[in-house]
């Protein structure tokens, strides 16, 4: 066996660049898989997450402009389409709604919840608010 680690050691100390790219590359190549199922996670929830930013905006703008947070009995659910759908006195747009996301928003008259999920499982976070704190356009 320590034949072996010596003619290891020897073909290490031969070639130190070669054997340093092949470090290098295993430290790249391990670790991309991962990385590239991570990222397809990432793209696949972004509408869903992209959705929940622009319904709770709107709303963070009805309760801004009329001092006050809609009261919904139970929660009312969204999805992508041409209409409206009614959160209290709020009109949002189906449309800010992406395919294969449904979003729901549920609200006390103190605090409105939005939250979502998606085609594949996935399910967002809940993002509250009481039209007190500082939002910014989702898009820009």
């Amino acid at each position: 066996m320590s034949s072996v680690r010596s003619k290891m050691r020897d073909v290490v100390l031969a070639h130190p660049v070669i054997t340093f790219a092949l470090v290098g590359l295993l430290l790249v190549a391990v670790p991309y898989p991962f990385a590239v199922r991570m990222d397809e996670r990432s793209d696949r929830m972004r509408p869903m997450y992209l959705s929940v930013e622009e319904v709770t905006f709107a709303l963070f703008q009805a309760v801004r402009s009329s001092g006050e947070v809609p009261d919904v009995a139970g929660a009312v659910t969204i999805e992508h389409g041409r209409g409206r759908a009614a959160v209290g006195e709020v009109e949002i747009r189906q449309t800010m709604v992406r395919r294969g996301v449904v979003v729901e928003v549920t609200s006390n008259g103190e605090e409105y919840c939005v939250t979502g999920r998606n085609e594949h499982g996935d399910t967002a976070v809940p993002d509250c608010g009481d039209g007190q704190e500082e939002r910014t356009s989702p898009t820009g």
